[in-house]
C-alpha cells in the first residue's frame, strides 16, 4: 500500500480551508480543464472515500464498478492542486489501500491485494509500486531507490538474472549514485551464483576502481579473488589476495579464514597440493565450526587429487557427498570413484555405486564400476554385451579418470560402426574418440575421426562442434594454421 507524499497531513492552505476543531468527514473536488486532460483539486478530511470517488466520477461523467466491492468508508485526508487525473486517482486510492482502472468512460476500482495474499500477490504489488514511482521519478533519488527496490524484488523471487539487469541499467545510468557501490557487488555475486564468473569478474574489478568512497574495497577484491578462480585465473587470484592482504588487511577471525580458504582453492587449481592443504589447516584455527565447512572439503579433496594421493581424495570427496545433496553430491560421487579407480580400489568403486544406487543418485558411475569389476575378474575381458550407450558413457568415464587408452579400446569398435548410428549420437561418439586418441599422443587419427564423421552430419551446428574441436586439437600442439583452417571448416 502507497501512502502519497501529502496524505494524513494537511498543508497550510488546507488548514485554512479546515480549521482545528472542524467537523470531519467534509471534502471538496474541484475539475479544471487543460490541453492535457482535467486537473483535480482535492481537499478532503477524514471523508470516506467512497463518497469522494463518486464525486469524481459525477464530475467526470465516469461510471465507477467495483467500489461495492471494497470498503468504502475508509477516511482518506488528501490536500492536492491541479494534479493530472490519473495521478490524482491513484493518489486518492492509494490513501485507501485500493488501486484503479482508469478508461474513457469507466472507473474500475479493486483492492491492491486479494483477501488472502501469496508472497507472489505481495511481490507483484510491489513490482508495480515501485514501477510506478520509477516511471515518475527516472532520473531522481526515489527513482534510482525503486530500481534498487526492483532488483531486491526479483532477489527475492528467485529471478537472479533478472535482478542483475536492474543493478545493471542503474550502474550504467546513474554511476554517481549512493547506490552505485552496492548494486556493484551484489550483481557480481549474483552473477557468480549464476554461473558467470568472467562478468563476475570484470564487475568486481569495476568496483574495486571505483574512485568513490564506499565500505566494500576489501570484499570486492575478495570476492575477484574468487571470481578468478572459478573462471580458471588461479595466479591472478593469488596476485589478488597478496594485494588484499597488503593494503587491507584482514579485520577479524571469519576474514582471515574466508581469505585462507580461496588461497587454498587458488592454489589446489595450480597443482601446489601442499601449500593449498597448509592453508587449509591454518584457516581451520579461525573457524568456530565443528567440522570443516563444504567449501573446505571440496578443496582439501582436489588438492589431495593433485598431490597424487587419490586414496585420500577418494575419500575426501565421499566426505563432502554425505555432506551435500543434488549437483554437487552427484559430481562428489564421480570424483570419489574416478579416485578410487586411480588408486586402485576396485571394490571402493563398487561401494560408491552401490551407495550412488541406493540414493537414487544420476551419478554417472557405471562405467567406472564396470571398469572395476573387468579389474577383478567379476566380469569376462570384453564390454561388448554391453549396448551401444552403456559402451560410451563407459568411455567418458574412463577419459574423465584419465584412463585414455582404454577409453579408446572400449569404443574404438563400436565407432567401426559408425555407418549404422544416429547422427547426434555418432557426434557424440566422434568428439569422445578424438578427444581420447588426441590425450594418446595420436592427434592425427583424432583429426581423421572428425574428418571422417563430418559428412555424416547434416546440421550446421554440429559439424561446427567438431571443427572447433578439431581447432582446438591442433593450437594445443602448435599447428596455429592448421587451427584456423579447422575454425573455417577445412579439415
Amino acid at each position: 500500500m502507497i501512502l502519497p507524499t501529502l496524505l494524513l497531513a494537511l498543508a497550510p492552505t488546507a488548514q485554512g480551508r479546515f480549521t482545528a476543531g472542524a467537523d470531519t468527514g467534509r471534502f471538496e473536488v474541484q475539475v479544471a480543464e487543460s490541453p492535457d486532460g482535467p486537473l483535480l483539486t482535492v481537499y478532503a478530511d477524514h471523508a470516506p472515500i467512497g463518497r469522494v470517488v463518486r464525486n469524481i466520477a459525477r464530475q467526470l461523467q465516469l461510471q465507477v464498478k467495483g467500489l461495492e466491492d471494497v470498503d468504502s468508508t475508509e477516511p482518506v485526508g488528501l490536500y492536492f492542486e491541479k494534479r493530472p487525473l490519473t495521478e490524482a486517482i491513484h493518489w486518492i486510492l492509494g490513501s485507501a489501500g485500493l488501486r484503479g482502472q482508469l478508461s474513457s468512460e469507466t472507473l474500475r476500482i479493486f483492492d491492491d491485494t486479494p483477501p488472502f495474499p501469496t508472497p507472489e500477490n505481495l511481490f507483484d504489488l510491489a513490482e508495480v509500486t515501485w514501477l510506478r514511482a520509477l516511471r515518475r521519478s527516472p532520473g531522481r533519488p526515489e527513482g534510482i531507490r525503486a530500481e534498487m527496490a526492483l532488483a531486491e524484488i526479483q532477489e527475492s523471487r528467485g529471478a537472479l538474472a533478472a535482478a542483475v539487469n536492474h543493478y545493471e541499467y542503474l550502474i550504467e545510468r546513474h554511476p554517481d549514485s549512493e547506490y552505485t557501490a552496492e548494486a556493484m557487488l551484489v550483481s557480481g555475486i549474483h552473477l557468480g551464483e549464476l554461473g558467470e564468473w568472467d562478468a563476475a569478474a570484470q564487475r568486481f574489478q569495476q568496483l574495486s576502481r571505483l574512485n568513490k568512497s564506499h565500505p566494500y574495497h576489501a570484499l570486492a577484491r575478495l570476492e575477484l579473488a574468487r571470481a578468478l578462480c572459478y573462471s580458471n585465473q588461479p595466479t591472478i587470484a593469488l596476485y589478488t589476495l597478496e594485494a588484499l592482504d597488503q593494503y587491507y588487511p584482514a579485520s577479524s577471525d571469519q576474514d582471515k579464514r574466508a581469505r585462507l580458504v580461496l588461497r587454498a582453492r587458488a592454489e589446489a587449481l595450480l597443482g601446489e597440493a601442499i601449500d593449498s592443504l597448509r592453508s587449509l589447516d591454518l584457516a581451520a584455527q579461525y573457524s568456530l565450526e565443528g567440522q570443516p565447512g563444504i567449501e573446505v572439503l571440496e578443496i582439501r579433496a582436489m588438492a589431495l587429487e593433485r598431490a597424487n594421493r587419490p586414496g585420500e581424495a577418494a575419500v575426501a570427496w565421499l566426505q563432502l557427498a554425505d555432506r551435500t545433496a543434488g549437483e554437487m553430491q552427484k559430481s562428489a560421487l564421480v570424483s570419489a570413484a574416478q579416485s578410487a579407480l586411480v588408486a586402485g580400489d576396485e571394490l571402493g568403486v563398487l561401494f560408491i555405486e552401490a551407495w550412488a544406487n541406493e540414493l537414487r543418485s544420476d551419478a554417472s558411475v557405471e562405467g567406472l564400476a564396470i571398469e572395476a569389476r573387468l579389474r577383478i575378474g567379476l566380469e569376462t575381458g570384453s564390454i561388448i554385451h554391453l549396448d551401444d550407450g552403456q559402451r560410451l558413457a563407459h568411455a567418458k568415464q574412463l577419459l574423465e579418470a584419465g584412463q585414455s587408452a582404454e577409453a579408446v579400446r572400449g569404443i574404438q569398435l563400436l565407432y567401426q560402426q559408425r555407418d549404422a548410428l544416429e547422427e547426434s549420437f555418432l557426434l557424440d561418439l566422434g568428439l569422445t574418440y578424438a578427444k581420447a586418441l588426441d590425450a594418446e599422443s595420436m592427434t592425427d587419427m583424432a583429426i581423421d575421426v572428425l574428418r571422417e564423421v563430418a559428412p555424416h552430419l547434416s546440421q550446421r551446428d554440429d559439424r561446427r562442434r567438431l571443427y572447433l574441436l578439431a581447432s582446438t586439437i591442433y593450437e594445443s600442439h602448435g599447428r596455429l594454421q592448421d587451427a584456423l583452417n579447422a575454425l573455417e571448416g577445412r579439415l
